[in-house]
């Protein structure tokens, strides 16, 4: 979570590779599951896939705003072994404006 205050809801399954894609509205929390309905939904599309794929590889390469939720369930800062600076919401966000400008 960054500039933007959200993070994504995207499930990728390898799924002996046949993989599958699904992304979903629920923030996987006692308060949401149980209290409300939460859906998740596949996703078919190559072009979506492939988008949804860059957000969830640029959230495992950021170096300054990552978060791991442990083994034990604590969620504490990613320390990456990669020491470049890439704040993933402000790459993505600049793929996007680059993405918008080619289309114009």
């Amino acid at each position: 979570i960054d500039r933007y205050l959200e993070h994504s809801r995207i499930f990728i399954y390898a799924n002996g590779g046949d993989e599958k894609m699904f992304i979903g509205s629920a923030d996987w929390m006692p308060r949401n599951l149980d209290n409300r309905v939460e859906v998740i939904a596949p996703v078919y599309d190559p072009e979506i896939k492939a988008d949804l794929k860059r957000v969830v590889e640029y959230g495992l390469k950021d170096t300054l705003q990552g978060r791991v939720v442990d083994g034990t369930g604590e969620n504490r800062p990613w320390i990456s072994e990669d020491k470049t600076a890439f704040r993933s919401q402000e790459e993505l966000y600049k793929y996007y404006l680059n993405e918008n400008r080619i289309k114009d």
